[in-house]
C-alpha cells in the first residue's frame, strides 16, 4: 500500500470539489485515525482541473452492458454447471416471478451453486477489467471510470476490495447499492471500502 499523499483530481458533485495538484502541495483531511491520510472534498475554492463523479442511473445503464456482454459466458457456465450437477435448466420463456422465487427457496445445492458460479464470473469480470483499465466494457461505453484515492486507476487489491464490498452489498439486500442515491460523492458501500470513486471519463484522456 503506497504511503505517498493522495493527488486525485477534484470530484464535484452539487458544489462538492476536491483540488488537484502535486504530491509536494497536496493538503490532506483530516481523519479521526488518521490525520494526513486523505484529502479533503469539500474545498471548491481551490486551484485546479475537476472531474465529476456519476450518479446511480449512468452506473447501471453500465451494469447493463455489462451484464449484455456477459450473458454468453454465464449462459455457457450455467449450462456446463447445470450437466455436472444433473440439473436441467429452465426455459427462458418459463422463468416467471414465481418460477424464480421457487428456484431460488427450493433450487437445493445444485442451484446455489450454479448461482455462485454466476456472481464468481461477474466478480471476476469487473476485477480484471477494473484491475488492468479503470474501467469495464460498459464504464468506457457511457464513458465513465473508476479512481482512487489519488485520481488513478485503482490498485489490483482496491479491485479485489471493491468486488468483495459489491458482494457484502448484495447480501444487505441491496442496501450498500442504494446507498450510491444518497452518498453525496455517490459512493457505494464497495466504493467506500476500497477508497474508489466513480467518475466521468475527461474528454481526449485514454
Amino acid at each position: 500500500m503506497s504511503d505517498r499523499p493522495p493527488t486525485a483530481s477534484p470530484v464535484e458533485h452539487d458544489g462538492a470539489s476536491l483540488p488537484t495538484g502535486s504530491a509536494a502541495d497536496a493538503k490532506p483531511m483530516a481523519t479521526k485515525d488518521e490525520p494526513q491520510r486523505m484529502r479533503s472534498f469539500d474545498q471548491p475554492d481551490q486551484e485546479g482541473p475537476k472531474v465529476y463523479v456519476v450518479g446511480i442511473w449512468r452506473r447501471l445503464l453500465a451494469g447493463l452492458v455489462d451484464t449484455v456482454v456477459l450473458l454468453p459466458v454465464l449462459a455457457a457456465g450455467a449450462y456446463l454447471a447445470s450437466r455436472v450437477a444433473g440439473m436441467p435448466l429452465t426455459r427462458l420463456g418459463n422463468l416467471h416471478i414465481e418460477t424464480m422465487l421457487e428456484l431460488f427457496l427450493k433450487g437445493g445445492l445444485a442451484f446455489y451453486g450454479v448461482l455462485a458460479l454466476a456472481v464468481a464470473l461477474t466478480m471476476l469480470y469487473a476485477f480484471l477489467f477494473v484491475a488492468i483499465s479503470g474501467r469495464t466494457p460498459g464504464l468506457k461505453l457511457l464513458r465513465v471510470r473508476v479512481i482512487n484515492v489519488y485520481g488513478e486507476r485503482p490498485e489490483w487489491w482496491r479491485a479485489c476490495l471493491r468486488c468483495g464490498g459489491f458482494v457484502i452489498g448484495l447480501l444487505l439486500l441491496g442496501l450498500g447499492l442504494l446507498w450510491i442515491g444518497f452518498d453525496r460523492h455517490k459512493r457505494g458501500l464497495h466504493d467506500w471500502l476500497a477508497g474508489t470513486y466513480v467518475v466521468r471519463q475527461q474528454i481526449g484522456s485514454g
